[in-house]
């Protein structure tokens, strides 16, 4: 767990599916909305994530996935969700890698430094647990996106990829590329 100012960022626990709405709510207003500078909307129908693979993510943490949750304190006892970040074995099965996904925070706490410190917490875990490279995959035309990704250390593999749900596409032909970063 670390915290700084009123900001807590830490592993969940399966005490923490009472959040799994929450972090509907904050995956899907960070993806799904026009709200902060991260929405996929313009390039996407529909919701970025449901109760039930919150739920599954929370369950299985540390057996398929390892799940992170930002909070921020608002009073003592009292916390509110704010951000998502989960680590899954890559699609290509590369030993040593983590896929990061479900990275998101409520648009409200956008560039406020929360991204950063969330994704420097899981890269954090990432090392201890072994693993020796992260990768992302984020829509090509997301160039600030990518650049804060570079900033994080994170450089072009050179994959490039087809969105999964290609009915779901408003720009078709849209492609993923691939970040990555070793440790």
């Amino acid at each position: 767990m670390t915290r700084q100012d009123n900001i807590i960022v830490r592993e969940v626990t399966i005490d923490d599916l009472k959040y799994t709405q929450d972090a509907v709510t904050v995956v899907n207003s960070a993806y799904s909305t026009n709200e902060g500078w991260t929405s996929e909307h313009e390039f996407y129908e529909g919701d970025r994530a449901g109760p039930e693979e919150i739920e599954n993510s929370i369950q299985e943490n540390g057996i398929s996935c390892r799940l992170f949750f930002a909070f921020d304190i608002i009073e003592e006892g009292k916390e509110k969700l704010i951000g998502t970040l989960r680590i899954d074995p890559p699609t290509s099965g590369l030993k040593g890698h983590g896929e990061v996904r479900l990275f998101s925070i409520l648009p409200a706490y956008q560039s406020k430094g929360v991204g950063g410190r969330l994704v420097r917490f899981a890269l954090a875990r990432m090392q201890e647990l072994g693993y020796t490279d992260c990768i992302m995959r984020v829509f090509e035309t997301r160039t600030v996106l990518i650049n804060w990704y570079k900033k994080m250390g994170f450089e072009e593999n050179g994959e490039r990829l087809e969105f999964h749900d290609q009915e779901r596409l408003r720009v078709k032909g849209t492609t993923f590329i691939t970040l990555q970063k070793t440790f």
